[in-house]
């Protein structure tokens, strides 16, 4: 009578130490062994919840880092892309322009283009520098052509590539190029679109909390029907927890 109860809770300390809370001590007396087993199962119990929150919580912080570290994972494979497609375009540009050392040249171009907006007049600069020493009249041209490069990229290219990896519409990747470039020169232009889709993704967060917090979900339902392109891939885990109940 007297050891298999503390057998029990030997077995259940060890289960517990192994990270698993089911077991429970059965209670058969109201001695001082069956008080003692009942204070084991509400420390059990304790337990168990706390395993539990605390669980929850590391899948809550996962969740809300999941959505920055996509973001700028997809900003630097989106740049990678980017920087590519403008140096096998700079390469054809120079070949059919006749332009010296396209190769190199070409080369330049494609990773300075890292740097957004300003990336290939970065990189013009040198490459200017070292046709001129060859042929100023194709150093003219070589510059004509950069800036009609850097305004494609800056229109078309690199917000179309930016925006599809990261979640943001053409307009946020300018915005955000401006707004940190301008506060932080070269440095902000090259964190601004990971560190605003950030931003963006909080901000959301806190919008549909505070519409769902006062029952105004169909305020959300109404603005992704009138803007679907600005409807974010990753929707709030809140959203995806309510289709599921």
């Amino acid at each position: 009578r007297l050891t298999k109860p503390l057998k029990s809770m030997s077995e259940a300390a060890k289960a517990m130490a192994r990270g698993d809370f089911s077991k429970r001590i059965p209670v058969t007396s109201d001695d001082e062994i069956g008080a003692l087993a009942v204070s084991f199962n509400m420390m059990t119990n304790s337990l168990s919840r706390l395993e539990g929150m605390r669980r929850s919580f590391v899948g809550n912080v996962s969740h809300e880092l999941k959505t920055p570290m996509t973001s700028i994972g997809g900003f630097i494979d989106g740049k990678i892309l980017d920087s590519a497609i403008i140096g096998v375009l700079c390469y054809i540009g120079c070949l059919i322009l006749g332009i010296p050392n396209a190769l190199l040249i070409s080369a330049i171009v494609g990773i300075t283009n890292v740097i957004p907006f300003f990336g290939p007049f970065i990189g013009a600069i040198p490459s200017i520098l070292l046709i001129l020493i060859e042929d100023p009249v194709k150093a003219i041209w070589f510059a004509v052509f950069v800036f009609a490069l850097q305004q494609l990229d800056g229109n078309i290219i690199g917000p179309t590539i930016l925006g599809d990896r990261t979640g943001l519409s053409n307009f946020w990747v300018l915005f955000s190029i401006v707004f940190f470039g301008g506060i932080w020169g070269l440095v902000g232009m090259v964190i601004c679109v990971p560190l605003f889709a950030v931003i963006y993704d909080i901000v959301r967060k806190l919008v549909y909390k505070g519409l769902r917090k006062h029952s105004r979900l169909d305020i959300w339902d109404e603005y992704k029907q009138k803007y679907p392109d600005e409807e974010p891939k990753t929707k709030p885990k809140e959203a995806e927890t309510e289709k599921t109940e």
